[in-house]
């Protein structure tokens, strides 16, 4: 077959250079001899002023830098380069080039003539530069989010997922490599995992929601709100969408306060204190705190394990005094008023005896926190022991810190009910027993000896011209004489026997087992005489 001739415009070669519409330019030595209207466009200049000029002028620092090691290329022989970056104009504004360069004669002289074509790529550029910036924007918001985002296939294999920057749930960026979700479902929890699942593949484009409990790096649990949506069909995406919300520290906070609604109902309904004390127990083990809890408190000089699971021989050793020097983790709560953690007992400094007990005990580390009154007084601790190292957390420690505020406010309970117990059996002025404690008593006195056949003695007694001394001296007075006859009363009987305040000036004496002649004696040899005045401070004395 023949060659087909090539038309060219009349003008040639040249009139092709001249009207392309892509800047065309010769340059020797870096220097233009030829320029076409779209490379004097390009650079802001007419042809007058560009000819002569060094191309090097109009390249930005980058694209000069790379031209020097293009021109080196160009001188071991290679006769294209191509080159892309900043091209700077006249009136300093840049554009973004591709630059071609090519060979086109090399003369004896060693002057190299190039053809330089140039292409404007400026709204590629601008429009590539929008783009990655979209794509890191949107890959910060994913990865500094608390939520975790991944993407996987249909059989649940990871294509994606922004735990590998975030370190999501404690792992590396390595461990999500080939890692299926299902791995780290706890297995009370996997079944309802396999099930949402499979309703996700079953329903495209609904979301389905589950919550499950997932392994964390340390071992430990962390409770996960998981959604996930099936975009399979989506040519964009072609996954499952898979987004996971650590809810934690919301599930704790709601179990906690669960459990501590049930002790304030057990208080609330004056529950036994020993059942209120065994539920702070059960407290600190139901809130993922682990280990062995007690509850001490404190006897005069010992220190009582009221509840909890620590071990007989632990217990003996706590309850002994002295409190000081510290020999306790229990002691050191109280000495400090504050929690007290030994991470391991065998290598911190601790009471050696403790140490021995700890290793015959399996205890390995422990931590304890004091229970203060509504006054401020440590009144025991809430102690938690462990069969290996531990720290405890924050969660932890407010646990325990619940706990012992709990225990606090059980026992303010339990010793105002006494309190008003005594005081609505008791006189509030002499401190003898009332009217109905003493009805009370004589009422049981009276069915034993109904049944043992014993004698009861019973004195009334009154103040002779009492109302003289509250008329003349006071009620103040009074009073004062109604306490010291109280006393003087107390001291006439002996300890099993009642002195009870009847009302005003009026006093009762319950004598049981009255059936000896010298138990109903009264008052006893060693007790002051009534004869003896009573000193007042506002009188000197009353008979």
């Amino acid at each position: 077959m023949e060659d087909e001739a090539v038309l060219l415009p009349d003008g040639g070669w040249e009139q092709i250079f001249f009207e392309s519409p892509i800047a065309n330019g010769i340059v020797v030595d870096h220097r233009f001899v030829r320029a076409n209207p779209a490379l004097c466009q390009l650079i802001g200049l007419p042809l007058e002023q560009l000819l002569g000029r060094d191309g090097r002028d109009f390249l930005g620092p980058a694209l000069a830098a790379d031209l020097v090691e293009g021109v080196e290329a160009l001188r071991r022989g290679e006769r294209r380069i191509r080159l892309e970056g900043a091209v700077v104009r006249s009136d300093g504004a840049s554009r973004w080039a591709v630059l071609d360069a090519v060979v086109v004669a090399t003369p004896a002289d060693g002057r190299v003539s190039t053809m330089v074509q140039a292409i404007d790529l400026t709204d590629l550029h601008e429009a590539r530069l929008s783009l990655s910036a979209s794509e890191r924007r949107f890959r910060n918001l994913l990865t500094n989010i608390s939520d975790t985002v991944s993407l996987t296939d249909a059989d649940g294999n990871i294509i994606y997922t922004t735990g590998r920057h975030n370190q999501a749930l404690g792992y590396t960026a390595a461990f999500w490599e080939g890692v299926h979700p299902l791995e780290l479902v706890h297995p009370e929890d996997l079944q309802r995992a396999v099930d949402a699942w499979q309703e996700t593949l079953r329903r495209p484009g609904v979301e389905v929601t589950v919550e499950v409990r997932l392994r964390v790096a340390d071992g430990s649990w962390a409770d996960v709100m998981a959604t996930g949506s099936n975009l399979l069909a989506d040519p964009d995406v072609g996954g499952l969408v898979l987004t996971t919300r650590n809810i934690t520290a919301i599930r704790r906070a709601e179990r906690l306060s669960t459990s501590q609604a049930k002790v304030l109902e057990l208080i609330g309904r004056s529950a036994p204190l020993a059942g209120i004390l065994e539920r702070c127990v059960q407290l600190v083990e139901d809130n993922g705190v682990g280990g062995r809890t007690s509850i001490y408190l404190l006897d005069g000089d010992r220190l009582e394990m009221r509840a909890g699971r620590a071990p007989d021989e632990l217990n003996e050793f706590v309850r002994h005094p002295p409190r000081l020097p510290a020999r306790t983790l229990c002691d050191a709560a109280i000495e400090s008023r504050r929690t007290v953690v030994v991470h391991d007992l065998g290598a911190e400094e601790v009471d050696p005896r403790l140490r021995e007990l700890g290793g015959r005990l399996d205890i390995r580390s422990g931590w304890s926190h004091p229970i203060t009154s509504a006054s401020g007084t440590v009144v025991g601790t809430i102690s938690t022991i462990f069969e290996r190292p531990h720290t405890p957390d924050r969660h932890e420690r407010q646990v325990g810190e619940v706990a012992a505020n709990l225990v606090s406010i059980a026992l303010e309970r339990v010793a105002t009910e006494d309190r008003l117990a005594h005081q609505a059996m008791h006189d509030g002025l002499t401190g003898l027993p009332n009217r109905t404690l003493l009805m009370d008593r004589l009422g049981h006195a009276l069915n034993r000896r109904a049944r043992t056949r014993t004698d009861i003695a019973v004195l009334f007694c009154d103040l002779d011209r009492f109302k003289v001394v509250n008329d003349s001296l006071g009620h103040g007075v009074g009073d004062q004489l109604l306490v010291a006859v109280a006393d003087r009363m107390r001291r006439a009987v002996d300890p099993g026997d009642t002195v009870a305040r009847f009302g005003g000036d009026e006093f009762v004496v319950l004598v049981e087992d009255a059936d000896d002649a010298a138990r109903c004696g009264w008052p006893r040899p060693s007790a002051p005489r009534w004869s003896d005045p009573s000193r007042c401070r506002r009188a000197r004395r009353c008979t």
